[in-house]
């Protein structure tokens, strides 16, 4: 299990040539990197459907996002759109490591709190 131990996982739905996922992975970049500098454990998946490996890897690559990606091919990218009613992006949903639903509502909460939504995010695993 690649994300095993990981008390906080945020899946990231984005796409490139979407806007408003431009202005928003920097801002996941800088506090997931925040975090892992400060030791506190956060992992990221991003999903992003209907593009080839190729364009999935070179959007990771130009955004600088250093986390793990569902394939962009197969079923898996519906299968989670639908399990969180994901209908644009982009979208980050925070689960815990057991894949328990901590927010939908994570863009919002990281854009307003900055690294602090982290202790939003343990808090409401603590409390599920």
């Amino acid at each position: 299990q690649v994300l095993g131990g990981i008390p906080v996982i945020g899946i990231y739905f984005a796409s490139p040539g979407c806007p408003a996922c431009g202005a928003f992975t920097p801002l996941l970049v800088d506090a997931y990197t925040q975090l892992q500098v400060g030791g506190r454990p956060f992992g990221v998946v991003l999903v992003s459907g209907g593009i080839s490996e190729a364009t999935l890897f070179a959007y990771m690559t130009d955004a600088g996002m250093p986390w793990l990606a569902v394939s962009s091919q197969g079923s898996r990218v519906d299968t989670l759109l639908k399990r969180w009613g994901v209908r644009w992006v982009p979208t980050l949903v925070v689960i815990d490591g057991a894949g328990n639903t901590l927010s939908v509502s994570g863009r919002e909460e990281l854009t307003e709190h900055g690294t602090g939504a982290y202790d939003l995010w343990l808090a409401a695993s603590a409390g599920s």
